[in-house]
């Protein structure tokens, strides 16, 4: 109760200042960094990028061209009593409509994340500031009972359930595929069919992030995803 109490007051101060002052939405930018980085456990390819806040003086962010990333940073990863250091390199952008054609990015390639380990990174900005945090890399995922089918009223669901050490503190975006083998010549070439959450208006809807350990897919959407792979091959069978 007391917490509550005290928001009320400094609420109340900030009100009745802003109606004495005039108010400056720009006044007094001072800049931040940010540190941005999703170390993976599917690939060794860690990507991380390291930008500063900027202002354009108005309301329009689109305004900057100036690429915000900051280049000559020591950036340095602690995991499993190692430290990989992270080098600037740079890729081709995809959109140059603000910025100029290359991207840069700093990369490591010597470590892939295992679940439930705890993992520490330190930026030491060219200017001599230092950014640290630290983490915890999500838990393993074990799928459950994930054939059931469940009836609701005349909508069939095959509901996805899983369990994790990480299940309430951590988001999970899952993706649902359907793996096949198309003959192609004499070989048995492997495909994957991504399913989505559901179509709308003939358009495919992705899956969101979710705390939730379980995902719902409409028995439809998994036959629309069948009949989208088997569309215009004549030969059925293959």
């Amino acid at each position: 109760m007391r917490r509550y109490f005290y928001f009320f007051v400094v609420s109340c101060s900030a009100f009745f200042f802003s109606c004495e002052e005039n108010f400056n939405s720009f006044d007094e930018y001072q800049e931040r960094y940010i540190f941005n980085c999703i170390l993976r456990g599917d690939t060794s390819l860690q990507v991380a990028s390291v930008a500063r806040t900027y202002t354009t003086g108005g309301f329009d962010p689109y305004l900057n061209t100036e690429d915000p990333f900051i280049t000559g940073a020591d950036v340095r990863v602690w995991y499993k009593d190692s430290v990989y250091r992270f080098y600037d390199t740079s890729v081709v952008r995809l959109d140059t409509s603000r910025y100029n054609p290359s991207m840069n990015i700093y990369l490591n390639r010597r470590f892939k994340v295992e679940p439930d380990e705890p993992i520490e990174v330190e930026v030491m900005l060219p200017n001599g500031r230092r950014l640290k945090s630290s983490t915890k890399s999500a838990g393993r995922v074990t799928f459950l009972d994930s054939s059931t089918i469940f009836i609701y009223g005349e909508v069939k669901l095959i509901n996805i359930f899983w369990a994790s050490s990480s299940v309430g503190s951590n988001y999970f975006l899952p993706k649902f595929c359907i793996i096949y083998y198309k003959k192609e010549g004499n070989q048995d070439i492997r495909h994957e069919k991504e399913v989505p959450l559901r179509y709308e208006n003939n358009l495919p809807v992705p899956f969101t992030t979710s705390k939730m350990p379980l995902v719902s897919v409409n028995i439809t959407t998994i036959k629309r995803a069948l009949e989208d792979i088997a569309e215009g091959d004549p030969d059925k069978a293959s």
